[in-house]
């Protein structure tokens, strides 16, 4: 009987396995196709204020690697989760070293809602643009959507709403919050906000958090 048991609970694990693997391709593929992303309806969850930013700034020197790095032209799209490449340019902390290349998880990404593509931007900050730099708040570990053995070093956003920016401060436009927007039409802007405060707030922190960095190497 105990036999009989095993060989179903293995069958049926088994099963689960093959379903999982199906299941992630199929979303993989579909998430990945560039219109799909580009006709993505944007959620905007994120925001940095004066009621977290304290919070961000401590959690975000608390990380377990401070870095400048390039962001290169390799991005996973699983369910929930975002993952990318970057190569290492200058360490500020952790135990990684210039020109290495991580495997780093991104808090803001696509999901299939009623056979729709939405993009969730829980972070503040769109993705990064391949090519440029910036600074990287990350910690050990991988994300919890994680579906296959990753080769290299990886790590995770440090805080939901900001863990990576530009090396310089940006004015990207002012978005309306009364209407609907496409990631095609979001996706240059370094980050989202609504209003030239918003905006002329999130450069101050990003300039705070990249002095204390800077000096305290």
């Amino acid at each position: 009987m105990n036999k009989i048991l095993k060989t179903i609970i293995a069958l049926l694990l088994f099963a689960s396995v093959v379903l999982g693997i199906i299941t992630r391709n199929s979303y993989v593929n579909e998430v990945s196709d560039k219109n799909l992303q580009n006709n993505a309806k944007v959620s905007f969850a994120g925001t940095i204020n004066k009621d977290n930013s304290n919070r961000l700034y401590k959690e975000l020197l608390q990380s377990d690697i401070i870095i400048k790095a390039v962001a290169l032209d390799e991005y996973v799209f699983e369910k929930m989760a975002t993952r990318c490449k970057l190569k290492i340019v200058d360490v500020y902390k952790g135990d990684v070293s210039s020109g290495d290349e991580i495997n780093y998880y991104l808090s803001g990404f696509f999901n299939k809602d009623d056979n729709k593509i939405a993009y969730r931007g829980y972070s503040v900050f769109n993705h990064m643009i391949p090519g440029k730099e910036y600074y990287v708040f990350a910690n050990k570990g991988n994300h919890g959507a994680l579906y296959e053995e990753i080769v290299g070093k990886t790590y995770v956003y440090t805080c939901v709403e900001v863990s990576w920016f530009l090396t310089e401060n940006t004015d990207p436009e002012i978005l309306d919050e009364n209407k609907e927007y496409t990631y095609q039409e979001i996706k240059q802007n370094e980050f989202n906000c609504f209003s030239i405060e918003q905006r002329d707030f999130i450069n101050r922190f990003k300039q705070k958090l990249i002095s204390k960095v800077i000096t305290a190497k």
